[in-house]
């Protein structure tokens, strides 16, 4: 799998995943579900934010390498 390809999984994933959280809000609205959000749901989403912009790195970088050996 190619890092763009990997990339787009991932960000797809934690889109998917983010959809999924606000359709369980509505029925799951207590103190629980909110320190659930705080303590896993954004972490999460920063997390994959986050590796998601070092996969974009990653790919430029390959790129590049890529290019400097033609």
């Amino acid at each position: 799998m190619s890092v763009s390809a990997g990339m787009a999984r991932m960000e797809r994933a934690r889109k998917d995943l983010l959809a999924e959280w606000q359709r369980t809000r509505q029925s799951w609205r207590d103190t629980m579900a909110d320190r659930f959000e705080k303590e896993v749901i954004e972490p999460t989403d920063a997390d994959l934010r986050q590796t998601v912009e070092a996969m974009e790195t990653l790919a430029g970088l390959l790129a590049a390498a890529r290019r400097d050996c033609e």
